[in-house]
């Protein structure tokens, strides 16, 4: 029994109550749906098998054309289907999205994703109140009459669960939210499995705090951090690592529109923008398994692009030039030979192989080139001081096979192949050199060799 002060603080008996109205057919289905779904998972362990077997539980209970779960990226500003199923069609067919929608044509759900809200909208064979043009274009596109969505979140907003055209419950977001929370756990699961496949045995000896990132630009780009490592391998996207190492180069906020235009093959620049922002999302789930969630690596704000001032980003480009510079500064021979080989060990070829010649990183790559010519030149020299012959001949192989016409390493090749006579090597070595070397460095090693009494073939 209970008061009610318009009662003047008397008891209020039951036949004055007045009760919400219940459904209790609906409350039934709940009920029986949850219990058959926990059963029904008893005996799986996969991760995605789980997610489409709540998504599809989800579409049954609203008898919905299509269900699944929408990964929103608020950075880059795009969203996709992760996971989905098709009444007619089954487990991700064919869908009417397009392969990634911007947010920016749809306000509604920009807004319920950055607030946390429910989106639940009936009606849409014409155009609502509050539904932008865009946005109604969209709806009807994908042929939607009513739609549910509960947004999301690990860490920061991450996305929908969302039901299209239920033809029961159409106004009851609860159950929605339920199985969107067990997908989303899935999801995270699965980004999970993901990262162990990244981690590494040993990681970077620069690396001593979780804050810490290590980029290797030299030949084909590396991300390493203390949780693991992505290389152009495991992360496939050649477009993304080249918005990574021009951001890294720049070491600056850069407009959007701006590396746009240094990265583009001549698109229109909205396009070409778009794909940035593209690029951005199918790289998150990679990046973020082996980074802090929380912090993206590519941050966006301004209308610019930047790397997150969050980590402690560290470059072998930047370990490169300290060495080279320790180098030049040392006057003795031996610890100056410690620092040129240290340097000479980050070269692993230009600065992002496959992409050097490009306009935006091409002076980069040749100014790496440079250094490294000199380093390994002055190296070469300082061993063969030493009377190191063994190690002229090593660093010297090396450094032809990075660059081949290399003329003051193919002199120093020869001559501790004579010091250490194997003459027949040195004679092959001359030989390649005929092949290799331009006419004009050619004559200069015949003159260099002579001058130390060398007379080959």
């Amino acid at each position: 029994m209970t008061t009610n002060s318009e009662n003047n603080g008397n008891p209020v008996m039951p036949s004055q109550m007045v009760l919400p109205t219940v459904d209790v057919q609906y409350l039934f289905r709940f009920e029986r749906t949850l219990a058959g779904l926990e059963k029904g998972l008893h005996n799986d362990d996969d991760p995605e098998e789980i997610a489409m077997q709540t998504i599809e539980v989800a579409r049954d209970f609203y008898d919905a054309d299509w269900c699944g779960l929408i990964s929103g990226d608020l950075d880059a500003g795009i969203f996709y289907p992760y996971w989905w199923v098709n009444r007619a069609e089954g487990r991700m067919a064919q869908t009417k999205f397009d392969e990634f929608e911007f947010l920016q044509d749809y306000d509604t759900w920009t807004h319920a994703l950055l607030h946390g809200e429910n989106v639940v909208l009936n009606g849409l064979e014409q155009r609502k109140a509050g539904v932008t043009s865009s946005e109604f274009r969209h709806y009807q596109k994908m042929d939607v009459q009513s739609v549910i969505g509960v947004p999301l979140f690990y860490h920061k907003p991450c996305g929908f669960m969302i039901v299209k055209n239920p033809k029961q419950y159409s106004d009851q977001p609860t159950m929605l939210a339920i199985l969107g929370y067990v997908v989303l756990n899935c999801w995270k699961e699965q980004q999970n499995l993901e990262a162990l496949k990244l981690q590494m045995k040993q990681p970077c000896a620069e690396l001593t705090s979780e804050k810490d990132v290590y980029i290797r630009l030299f030949g084909d780009p590396e991300l390493h951090t203390l949780k693991g490592q992505l290389s152009a391998q495991t992360l496939n996207s050649p477009k993304g690592w080249r918005l990574l190492s021009y951001l890294v180069l720049r070491k600056k906020p850069v407009p959007i529109r701006t590396v746009a235009e240094a990265l583009s093959n001549d698109e229109e620049l909205d396009h070409a923008q778009n794909a940035l922002r593209v690029v951005m999302s199918r790289m998150k789930p990679k990046l973020e398994s082996i980074l802090d969630p929380k912090e993206s690596l590519i941050t966006n704000s301004n209308y610019s692009y930047r790397i997150n001032e969050h980590y402690n980003l560290i470059s072998d480009l930047e370990e490169f030039e300290r060495h080279i510079a320790t180098a030049k500064a040392q006057v003795d021979i031996c610890p100056r030979i410690d620092e040129y080989k240290r340097a000479i060990k980050l070269y692993r070829g230009p600065v992002y192989s496959e992409a050097s010649h490009e306009h935006w990183l091409l002076p980069t790559a040749e100014h790496y080139a440079i250094e490294y010519l000199f380093a390994v030149n002055h190296l070469l020299k300082d061993l063969a001081e030493l009377k190191d012959y063994q190690s002229v001949q090593h660093f010297a192989a090396k450094a032809l096979e990075i660059e081949p016409g290399n003329a003051e390493a193919v002199y120093w090749m020869i001559y501790a192949l004579i010091k250490i006579g194997s003459v027949q090597s040195a004679q092959a070595e001359y030989d390649r050199a005929k092949q290799m070397l331009p006419e004009p460095a050619y004559k200069e090693l015949n003159v260099k060799l002579a001058e130390e009494k060398i007379h080959l073939k």
